[in-house]
C-alpha cells in the first residue's frame, strides 16, 4: 500500500514539474508578409501545417500566431501567389515575401460552354476573381466590374440606390437595338438587361430604369469571364454580339464546414456640390432682368432681403417701412434641403463544406442601402444554396437555386430635361433660392413656381415591389475517357410591380387631382442546353478539343399598366387605387420569343505553342417571319505562343509572349418580337346613333416582311505579354464592319 502510494506521489511530481515545460513549448510568432515590391500584403493566410490554427494579415501585412512548438512550420497562402511553407525553427519573427504564381498562365477559367487553360485562350478574354472586401463592400454586381477590365465601360444616369447601369463592351454595336451584354450566370443565359417595364404614365414620360442585376449578392461571386471580341462570343450567336460576361458563383469544397459572415457599413454624403447664387447675387440677378420700376428685391442694410409683388410694389415704394407690403425672404440652399448623410448596411453569410461525394454552399445576404435624397433607398433580401454531388462514378450533378425579394424606393424623378416639373434634381437647380411666400398670387397660376424640394420630398412616391426566382441544373455524363455530355437546364422569373404617386404639390398631380401610375411586370426565361465534349491527344503533343451542342430558349415578357386620376382622398398614395374616379387600363405589352440554335467548336493545341479555335452556330429566332429566321455566325481565332519555342528559352525575363489573330461574325435580334407583324390597338372610337361609345380595332403598326438579322463582323489582332514574374499585359486592335 505504502508502495503504491510512493508510486502516485512520483507521477504527481511528474505532472507538476512537466507543466512549465508544456507551457514553454507554446511560441509566439510575428511578422510581416511582403509582396515582390516589398509593399505589406493584406488577407495572407497563415496557417499552421497540419493543424486547424490559423490567422490572416492585416491591412499592413502583420501577423501574430502562437505554435505549438518550435518544430512547427507555418503556411502562407494567397490567391495568385506561390504558398510558401517556412520552419519557425525557434524565431519569434518571421517575415515572408510572397512570389507571383507565373503557373495562373496554367489556371482553368470559365468561357463559352466550357473550360480552357489561360495559356490556351486565343480570342480576347479577361478574368477576374472578385476581392472578398470588395465584394463585401459593393452594393451592386456593376460596381463590381468598374474600372477592373479593359475595354468595358460602366456608366449610371441616375445615381439613386437601385438604377440600373449602362454596361458596353468596346463600344455600342447596335445603332438603334439593344447594346447590354449578354450575362450567363452558372451557365443560365439572362435576359436582356436592357429591357424594362413600360411606364404607366404613357408615352413621353422618364422613368428610372432599375438594376435588373440586383438580385445577385457580390459576395456569392467566385468568377468572372468578359468575352470580348467576336472570335470569343461568335459562340453564343445573336446574344452575343455586345460581348458576353460569364459569371460562376461560389461552390462548396470537401472539408469541415466553413462559416464567413461579414458586416459593411458606410456613411455617403454629397459632394461637389454646385456653386449657387446666394440670396443678394439672385436678387441683384433678377432685378437686372426685370423692366424699370418692376424690381421685386430690396436688399436692406441689416441684411435682410424684402420681397414686393403684384399691387404691393407702388405701396412699397411710398411706404418701404410698412411690413404688409413686403416679405421677408429667407435663403436656401436647396442642395443641402435636398441631400443629407445617408447611413447603409450591408450583410452576407455562408456556410459551405461537404465530402468527397458531395459539397454545398448556402449564403444568405440583407443590404439597406439609403440614398443622400430623403426617402430613397433599397431594401433586399437574398438567399442561394449551390450543391454538387457525385451520382455516380461517372455521373455528376450541380444544382443552383437563388432568389431575392426587394423594395427600391426612387423617389426623385427621372426627367432630369423636363424642368422643375420633372425631377428633384432639376427643382434643385432652377428654383430661386427662398421659398415663396404662401400669400403670393403667382403660386395660384404658376405650378412650376409652386414646385420645390419639400414638394417633391412630401408628396411624390416611386415603390417597386421585386421578386425574382433562378434556378439551374447541370447533369455530366462522362461516357469515356475522351467524350462527356451535358445537360443543362435553367431559368429565371421575375415579378415586378411598380407604383409611382403626384400628389397635388407636383405639376403632374394637380393638372390631374393627383395621379397614381402602377406598372405590373412578369417576366420569365428558360433555357436547355445538350452538350457533347471530346478531348483527345491525337498524338504526342497534339490536343484537340471539341464541342457539339442545341440549345432551346424561351422568353416571356407581359407588362400591364393601370393609371389613376381625380382622386378625392390623398392619404393611401401608391396603396388607393380604388379612390380614384377615372381609372385608364392600358394596353398590355407582350413580348414572347424563342430561340433555337445548333453550334459546334474546335479547339486544337500543338505542342502547347500554336492555338487554333474554330466555332460556328446557327441560330433561329421567332422574331423574324420565316425566310429570314435563321442566321448563321462562324468564327476562328490563331495564337502563337512565342515564348515555348526554343529560341526563347534562354530569355528568363521573358515570361509570356503571344500574338493573336482572331475574326468572327455576330448577330443582333433586338428587334420588338411581334415587329414583322401588324399591329391592331383600341385607338379610335365610333359613337352610335344613341351616343354610345364604341371601341374599334384599327392597325397601329404596319408589318415590315424585310426584316433581317443585324450582323456585325470583325478581326482582333492581340498581343500578350509579361516580364519579370509580373501579371500578363495584353494590347489589342479590333476592327468592324457591320451589315444592318
Amino acid at each position: 500500500m505504502k508502495k503504491n502510494l510512493f508510486n502516485v506521489f512520483l507521477v504527481c511530481v511528474f505532472c507538476v514539474a512537466a507543466i512549465p515545460d508544456m507551457f514553454a513549448q507554446q511560441i509566439k510568432v510575428t511578422g510581416k508578409v511582403t509582396d515582390s515590391t516589398n509593399e505589406g500584403m493584406p488577407g495572407v493566410n497563415v496557417q499552421v501545417k497540419g493543424t486547424a490554427t490559423g490567422t490572416i494579415t492585416d491591412f499592413d501585412g502583420n501577423y501574430s500566431i502562437d505554435v505549438p512548438d518550435s518544430k512547427s512550420t507555418l503556411v502562407f497562402s494567397f490567391i495568385g501567389y506561390v504558398t510558401q511553407q517556412v520552419p519557425v525553427g525557434g524565431k519569434k519573427v518571421l517575415n515572408v515575401q510572397l512570389k507571383d504564381d507565373t503557373q495562373t498562365l496554367d489556371e482553368v477559367v470559365v468561357v463559352a460552354y466550357g473550360t480552357a487553360r489561360k495559356s490556351d485562350l486565343t480570342g480576347a478574354t479577361a478574368s477576374l476573381r472578385p476581392d472578398a472586401n470588395d465584394a463585401s463592400k459593393t452594393a451592386s454586381f456593376n460596381n463590381l466590374l468598374q474600372g477592373k477590365v479593359a475595354g468595358l465601360n460602366v456608366t449610371s444616369s441616375m445615381a439613386a440606390p437601385g438604377a440600373a447601369s449602362s454596361v458596353t463592351i468596346r463600344g455600342a454595336n447596335s445603332l438603334r437595338g439593344d447594346n447590354q451584354p449578354l450575362y450567363v450566370i452558372d451557365n443560365v443565359p439572362q435576359s436582356s438587361t436592357g429591357e424594362f417595364a413600360e411606364s404607366a404614365m404613357g408615352g413621353g414620360d422618364f422613368q428610372i430604369a432599375q438594376d435588373p442585376l440586383s438580385a445577385l449578392n457580390p459576395a456569392d461571386i467566385e468568377d468572372i469571364t468578359v468575352l470580348k471580341d467576336a472570335s470569343a462570343t461568335a459562340i453564343y450567336g445573336s446574344r452575343g454580339a455586345n460581348g458576353v460576361i460569364i459569371i460562376t458563383t461560389k461552390k462548396g469544397k470537401a472539408g469541415k464546414a466553413k462559416v464567413n459572415v461579414t458586416a459593411n457599413f458606410t456613411i455617403a454624403d454629397a459632394r461637389n456640390l454646385h456653386n449657387m447664387l446666394n440670396l443678394e447675387q439672385y436678387a441683384a440677378y433678377a432685378n437686372m432682368k426685370a423692366n424699370a420700376g418692376e424690381e421685386k428685391y430690396y436688399p436692406q442694410a441689416n441684411g435682410e432681403m424684402h420681397y414686393v409683388y403684384g399691387e404691393n410694389l407702388d405701396k412699397y415704394k411710398k411706404d418701404p417701412t410698412n411690413p404688409e407690403y413686403y416679405r421677408v425672404l429667407s435663403y436656401k440652399n436647396w442642395q443641402k434641403e435636398a441631400y443629407s448623410s445617408a447611413f447603409s448596411q450591408v450583410y452576407s453569410a455562408s456556410v459551405s463544406g461537404g465530402s468527397d461525394a458531395m459539397t454545398y454552399y448556402v449564403s444568405g445576404g440583407f443590404k439597406d442601402i439609403k440614398g443622400i435624397v430623403s426617402n430613397t433607398g433599397i431594401k433586399q433580401g437574398d438567399l442561394r444554396a449551390n450543391l454538387t454531388a457525385n451520382l455516380s462514378k461517372s455521373v455528376t450533378m450541380a444544382l443552383a437555386l437563388n432568389g431575392s425579394i426587394k423594395q427600391n424606393d426612387m423617389m426623385t424623378g427621372g426627367n432630369t430635361t423636363g424642368g422643375i416639373a420633372g425631377s428633384l434634381a432639376r427643382t434643385v437647380l432652377d428654383t430661386a433660392p427662398y421659398e415663396i411666400p404662401a400669400d403670393d398670387p403667382t403660386l395660384q397660376t404658376d405650378m412650376d413656381a409652386k414646385t420645390t424640394v419639400y414638394s417633391w420630398r412630401d408628396d411624390y412616391d416611386d415603390i417597386t415591389d421585386d421578386k425574382s426566382f433562378g434556378g439551374s441544373l447541370d447533369l455530366k455524363w462522362n461516357i469515356c475517357k475522351y467524350l462527356s455530355y451535358n445537360l443543362r437546364a435553367g431559368g429565371n422569373v421575375n415579378i415586378n410591380e411598380r407604383a409611382r404617386w403626384y400628389g397635388m404639390q407636383l405639376t403632374i398631380g394637380a393638372n390631374d387631382q393627383g395621379v397614381l401610375a402602377m406598372a405590373n411586370l412578369n417576366k420569365t426565361n428558360y433555357n436547355i442546353e445538350n452538350l457533347l465534349n471530346l478531348n483527345i491527344d491525337l498524338a504526342k503533343g497534339i490536343h484537340l478539343g471539341a464541342t457539339a451542342g442545341v440549345t432551346y430558349d424561351g422568353h416571356t415578357f407581359l407588362n400591364k399598366n393601370v393609371k389613376g386620376t381625380r382622386f378625392s382622398n390623398f392619404d393611401l398614395r401608391t396603396k388607393g387605387l380604388h379612390l380614384a374616379s377615372v381609372k385608364t387600363h392600358e394596353q398590355p405589352t407582350q413580348k414572347d420569343y424563342q430561340l433555337l440554335s445548333y453550334l459546334g467548336r474546335i479547339n486544337l493545341s500543338a505542342y502547347d505553342k500554336y492555338l487554333l479555335t474554330a466555332s460556328v452556330r446557327a441560330d433561329g429566332s421567332s422574331k423574324f417571319k420565316k425566310g429570314n429566321r435563321w442566321s448563321y455566325f462562324p468564327s476562328f481565332s490563331l495564337a502563337w505562343r512565342m515564348e515555348q519555342e526554343e529560341f526563347m528559352k534562354n530569355v528568363n525575363w521573358l515570361n509570356q509572349m503571344k500574338i493573336r489573330l482572331g475574326f468572327g461574325v455576330t448577330g443582333n435580334q433586338g428587334i420588338n418580337p411581334y415587329a414583322t407583324f401588324s399591329d391592331y390597338s383600341q385607338i379610335i372610337d365610333y359613337a352610335k346613333a344613341t351616343g354610345d361609345q364604341i371601341l374599334a380595332m384599327a392597325v397601329s403598326n404596319l408589318q415590315n416582311d424585310g426584316l433581317k438579322w443585324e450582323r456585325t463582323s470583325s478581326w482582333n489582332v492581340g498581343f500578350d505579354f509579361a516580364f519579370f514574374q509580373q501579371p500578363s499585359v495584353r494590347i489589342s486592335r479590333c476592327i468592324s464592319e457591320k451589315n444592318q
